[in-house]
């Protein structure tokens, strides 16, 4: 089968001839076998190309995790003064300030989120809580 222009041809009809109009054989006589598309088609699959990692993913020495928790971030110094240069940040600008819950309040909860910042060449730039 061709495909010409959206349009899916048989050049040898499934049907028998005398079911089909001399216009429609003559239509399907006429059909040009090549494509008048630009499209190319191809008859294999795409072959892989690999692409080089970056370089910031290809650090050496022991990969450093994000901690998922604080009990896991307030184990090391590192993440401490992260959580505390944060802390101080936030009651710096006025971003909010404690008060104690009232009964018919509800009370906004919080979560620490933890990520490694890394220059272009993999290296650790600085912890951010």
């Amino acid at each position: 089968m061709n495909n010409v222009a959206g349009v899916i041809a048989d050049p040898q009809p499934s049907l028998p001839p005398d079911s089909i109009s001399a216009q429609a054989q003559n239509h399907l006589l006429a059909v040009p076998l090549t494509r008048t598309h630009p499209m190319q088609l191809r008859s294999n699959p795409r072959p892989s190309t690999r692409y080089p990692l970056p370089s910031a993913h290809l650090i050496e020495g022991p990969i450093e995790v994000e901690p998922t928790c604080f009990t896991e971030a307030d184990k090391h110094d590192k993440w401490r003064t992260a959580m505390e240069t944060e802390f101080n940040a936030l009651l710096k600008n006025g971003t909010w300030s404690l008060v104690p819950p009232q009964s018919h309040q509800n009370v906004i909860g919080s979560k620490w989120v933890f990520r490694i910042k890394r220059k272009a060449d993999g290296m650790v730039e600085h912890y951010k809580a």
